[in-house]
């Protein structure tokens, strides 16, 4: 946080009123990036995404499990500590995208020393999925984008627009491959695991954030996030988060679940583009994502 880390001796609590006074294409990701360094001072653990990562379901499914396992009532979605104030034995999650996606690949945020000592439970999707969903997410559903343009852009040069599209998501994901150095305890998850194996996958996280649920537990939350489940629970606003619910009526594509499919970025494009796509992936992404990169 460049900009608030210059300002010597003031708190960020005070630095935060101050940045309705900037620009919004300025203001706003200085305001979530003090909020982020707040919250990431109090918080037992941090869940870490790149935007369109499938973060909405994982975390209501996640929440789901502490309702249960906790026997807290309601249907409130992991937002850092509000079910943590229900009730005490729940952690507090830092549920961060760690900063804003519009950025090329060299304005991405590399330091991650600051989360060391933090749990770390970062959530990966393939990144042509990534990209394509968030196409969707500013054409239908964004209220606001720092940079208007991108609204109207084709998909095949969003795709592969300067700021935020493939090659930044590609570095992103290495940026954080690389943190593993610096952090303890640290949990790599994919889409992909969830939709194949969801209820393998989501004991597995249960287990690194120390909830102990049961395997009726988490067979439950896997039903109540089912994909149809969800869908229908955000066109009807059973979910109590301000994250969910139709942009525009009448437009499926303006909901915050939309398809949910692995590999939807084939629907898309031509073949030519699809192995254009797929090698930058395959040449550019680390080996450990299992997403075909090399290197």
């Amino acid at each position: 946080m460049p900009l608030a880390a210059k300002i010597r001796g003031v708190p960020l609590r005070a630095v935060r009123p101050l940045t309705y006074l900037l620009p919004r294409k300025l203001g706003r990701p200085l305001r979530r990036d003090i909020r982020d360094r707040l919250a990431l001072a109090e918080a037992d653990a941090v869940f870490v995404s790149f935007p369109k990562s499938g973060r909405t379901w994982v975390r209501v499914m996640l929440s789901r499990l502490y309702h249960l396992h906790f026997d807290v009532a309601g249907e409130e979605v992991l937002e850092f500590d509000n079910l943590h104030r229900l009730d005490r034995r729940i952690p507090k999650i830092l549920v961060t995208h760690d900063g804003e996606p519009w950025h090329t690949p060299e304005g991405l945020k590399r330091d991650k020393r600051a989360y060391a000592g933090r749990k770390i439970l970062l959530l990966v999707r393939h990144p042509i999925d990534v990209a394509v969903s968030r196409y969707f997410h500013v054409r239908n559903r964004a209220r606001w984008i720092p940079y208007p343009e991108y609204r109207d852009m084709p998909i095949n040069a969003f795709v592969w627009a300067p700021l935020g599209g493939l090659p930044t998501i590609v570095a992103y994901m290495n940026i954080w491959e690389q943190a593993r150095r610096v952090c303890d305890e640290f949990l790599i998850v994919r889409y992909e695991d969830f939709r194949a194996q969801p209820e393998a996958t989501l004991q597995a996280v249960s287990t690194f954030l120390a909830i102990g649920a049961r395997p009726e537990e988490v067979a439950d939350a896997v039903s109540y996030a089912a994909f149809e489940n969800m869908r229908e629970k955000e066109a009807h606003g059973a979910l109590q988060s301000h994250r969910l619910g139709a942009r525009q009526e009448g437009n499926p594509d303006s909901l915050k679940v939309r398809r949910g499919k692995v590999g939807g970025y084939l629907d898309y494009f031509e073949s030519a583009e699809v192995a254009r796509m797929e090698a930058f992936v395959r040449d550019n992404l680390a080996a450990t994502y299992g997403y075909g990169g090399t290197r």
